[in-house]
């Protein structure tokens, strides 16, 4: 679409490379620098990286990232593109989809929308990240904090061929729109009420 041409004339991507990208605020918890390990570990010709995400006033973080980069000569392949305000043509971009998190989150945003976007996503094993991958997107869990492991998952999900993606894909957005749509968010919401009011009869 023109968006998602928009997004990539903006940030400089060839269409002939995978896009790998971890949305999200520039801070240590998202686990960014794992990511840039776990790459410079890699045969980075066919794909570009993309930390989609503003610093919020974080300088100091983000110039510790881009010297890490620079140190693995990694600038070609990894892009710290700012914030998005368009980020359904963002994962519309996108082939895979990482939530390197080193710390448990509470609930898997980014994981929930790649899936829903048709992204493999890539994640950290824990938190509620396990809870909203469907059961075809487990394949690509990895251990948190740990660079080899996301190596491992990342090659994984980067060989996986397109008629296999196209069965993950199918199933994530069945399951995504099964458990987490906005229908169902209201209707459980509601169903605690009532039990809750039940209780006071």
């Amino acid at each position: 679409t023109s968006r998602v041409d928009k997004l990539r004339k903006k940030w400089n991507i060839s269409a002939s490379k995978t896009v790998i990208m971890l949305p999200g605020r520039l801070t240590r918890l998202k686990g960014h620098s794992i990511l840039i390990n776990a790459i410079s570990q890699m045969e980075h010709t066919g794909f570009i990286c993309l930390f989609v995400g503003d610093n919020h006033g974080n300088t100091s973080y983000q110039n510790e990232l881009e010297t890490l980069i620079k140190k693995l000569k990694l600038e070609k392949t990894i892009q710290l593109v700012g914030g998005c305000n368009d980020m359904p043509a963002a994962y519309q971009l996108a082939d895979i989809v990482i939530s390197a998190s080193i710390k448990p989150e509470s609930f898997g945003r980014i994981s929930c929308e790649a899936q829903a976007m048709n992204c493999l996503v890539v994640a950290t094993n824990h938190g509620g990240t396990k809870e909203v991958l469907s059961p075809s997107q487990q394949l690509f869990l990895c251990e948190p904090n740990n660079s080899q492991a996301m190596y491992q998952a990342l090659t994984k999900a980067l060989t996986t061929p397109s008629k296999e993606q196209a069965t993950i894909f199918k199933q994530s957005r069945k399951y995504i729109e099964a458990n987490f749509s906005l229908d169902k968010m209201c209707h459980d919401t509601l169903a605690i009420y009532q039990t809750e009011a039940d209780k006071k009869l």
